[in-house]
């Protein structure tokens, strides 16, 4: 859950309080109940979008932060797995299939 200043989180809940009542078909102003027209009322309504709004740029920055550790993340395993095969001995060219299964053979 994101964490607001305790009067945005009071603006929000009066902000659902109303929403549900109008889906629920009761009557409500809500012109009033939100504050429409009141100075004051609506200087708290900027300043709750205006937190909403760097809430939303701070969380979009850490998606965008986190996704780029994740691909710098894949692109170094690519590159260790790359670094293994490189590592690993070719067979070798010429050599029979038998020859490259084949076990030791002992002399007696």
């Amino acid at each position: 859950m994101l964490n607001f200043t305790r009067q945005t989180d009071a603006k929000l809940e009066l902000l659902r309080e109303v929403v549900q009542k109008v889906k629920n078909g009761e009557d409500v102003d809500v012109k009033q109940a939100l504050g429409t027209g009141d100075p004051e009322h609506e200087k708290e309504w900027e300043q709750v979008m205006k937190e909403l709004e760097e809430t939303d740029m701070l969380l979009e920055g850490r998606k965008k932060r986190e996704a780029k550790r994740q691909q710098k993340e894949q692109q170094r395993r690519i590159k260790e797995e790359d670094d293994v095969r490189a590592a690993q001995p070719a067979p070798a060219e010429g050599a029979s299939e038998a020859q490259k299964t084949s076990q030791p053979k002992f002399l007696m």
